[in-house]
């Protein structure tokens, strides 16, 4: 039979990165922990500062969905038909400003992301 310590730890579902976290070196899908024991949120920062890919990874997922967000925010606003109030108007015209605002902020925090991953290798 197999104590505790021997097991390994479960892996999530999904296509994820697995790194031993730098900052209290625990194991890869296991959560980290504070200098008393308690578990903590994952040290995502530092991580990320350790393995520079995984913010590129991250953000890449995140600019797919901000696009798609401005890309749908885009559409209800041509969808509007001739007559619309100004309200409407107004509205649609804030909520794709406001995902395509969102959409340019990750796409310059990728691009950040890549140079530093670069200059890591």
């Amino acid at each position: 039979m197999l104590n505790e310590s021997t097991t390994a730890p479960a892996k999530p579902a999904g296509k994820t990165l697995f790194v031993t976290c730098p900052v209290c070196r625990m194991a890869p899908g296991v959560r980290c922990e504070d200098h008393n024991g308690i578990e903590v949120a994952t040290h995502r920062p530092r991580i990320e500062a350790a393995a520079p890919e995984l913010a590129v990874m991250r953000l890449t997922r995140e600019l797919a969905a901000a696009q798609a967000a401005s890309d749908k925010a885009s559409r209800a606003r041509a969808a509007l038909p001739a007559g619309s109030s100004r309200a409407k108007v107004t509205t649609a015209n804030a909520r794709w400003a406001r995902a395509a605002e969102h959409r340019d902020r990750i796409a310059a925090e990728l691009d950040a992301a890549r140079v530093r991953a670069t200059e890591a290798k």
